[in-house]
């Protein structure tokens, strides 16, 4: 389940239950649809499940989005794991 608010400070995606793979191909289609005149921001406070391979093709497409594309609410590992990948430099 994705939730889209729109605030002064831009778009919040706020993402529910696992991000797996399905999920991150709904996630990939609306990044590209999002305006790139704000930040998108996604959420990721309320998912319970976080699949480390999806997670790496989403910052593979957010390294290449036209717009900033930030993210908040991922746990302590998967900060890890995408330093290791040098990918939460981005």
């Amino acid at each position: 389940m994705v939730a889209l608010d729109t605030t002064n400070t831009g778009q919040v995606m706020f993402l529910e239950g696992q991000f797996d793979a399905p999920a991150f191909c709904r996630i990939r289609e609306l990044i590209s649809r999002a305006t790139t005149a704000a930040p998108l921001t996604l959420s990721f406070r309320d998912v319970r499940f976080c699949d480390p391979f999806a997670l790496g093709k989403l910052f593979e497409v957010i390294a290449q989005a036209d717009g900033a594309v930030l993210t908040q609410g991922l746990s302590r590992h998967h900060d890890v794991l995408l330093g290791y990948l040098g990918l939460n430099r981005l």
